[in-house]
């Protein structure tokens, strides 16, 4: 189990403890505010974030335990984690886009983003199970029809934003916090995970670089919701 311990020291092991304190900051959030249904919903989205990752180690565990650990799992497509995490895209990136969604005051983009998320989900789940890819691979239809529907949530709700006076008071507006990492996170990450596919088998700096990216990148983004929770927090306890 050494080699399972150098995994999470190499960097899952901060991954999940970002993911953890982000969680935490929410409740304190929660706690702390008289805070939407959807900001509700938003920590409960980060929890289940949490409780697939954990989920997911079942496969690394029996990797590096030479399956004396989840041997049940060994000759089977549940083998690998890649079923729980295709599953979990599908449901992520449904999420998010509906968050934003509900902050829109327009119903005819509401009712785009319904129409696309629906949309997206039985296209995705019909990819899915009608491939090879639930149970070999991370499905890239999933990951870039999900990225675009949130990159378009988000810029419907930026174009409402200009339009409204909640412009003037970003530093307390949560979602604003948000959609900043959000962005970021996924413009930078798309372009590394499409050329995963041509360069990561051949070029051992370059799959360094996507992992670092992974890393700092999942660090940069739930530090980012932490910050938000925090700082919404304070203003709600002086107002």
């Amino acid at each position: 189990m050494q080699d399972f311990i150098h995994y999470l020291l190499s960097g899952s092991i901060y991954i999940f403890s970002i993911e953890f304190l982000a969680a935490l900051a929410g409740i304190y959030y929660l706690k702390n505010t008289k805070a939407t249904k959807w900001d509700y919903y938003f920590v409960v989205y980060l929890w289940i974030t949490i409780i697939v990752e954990i989920t997911g180690l079942y496969s690394t565990i029996g990797y590096y335990s030479d399956y004396k650990y989840f041997s049940f799992v060994e000759y089977t497509g549940f083998r690998a984690n890649f079923w729980l995490f295709n599953i979990y895209a599908i449901f992520a990136f449904s999420f998010l886009s509906l968050y934003y969604r509900s902050l829109l005051s327009s119903k005819t983009s509401q009712k785009i983003l319904k129409f696309l998320t629906g949309l997206y989900i039985v296209v995705s789940l019909l990819m899915l199970f009608s491939s090879d890819v639930f149970f070999n691979g991370f499905s890239k239809f999933s990951f870039f029809s999900g990225v675009l529907i949130l990159l378009l949530s988000v810029f419907m709700y930026y174009y409402e934003l200009l339009l409204t006076d909640k412009i003037l008071n970003l530093k307390y507006n949560l979602s604003f916090y948000f959609s900043v990492g959000l962005i970021i996170f996924y413009v930078c990450l798309t372009p590394l995970t499409f050329l995963s596919d041509y360069l990561a088998s051949e070029n051992g700096l370059f799959l360094k670089l996507f992992e670092n990216f992974k890393l700092y990148g999942n660090l940069f983004l739930y530090s980012t919701f932490i910050l938000a929770f925090l700082i919404c927090s304070k203003k709600n306890k002086s107002s």
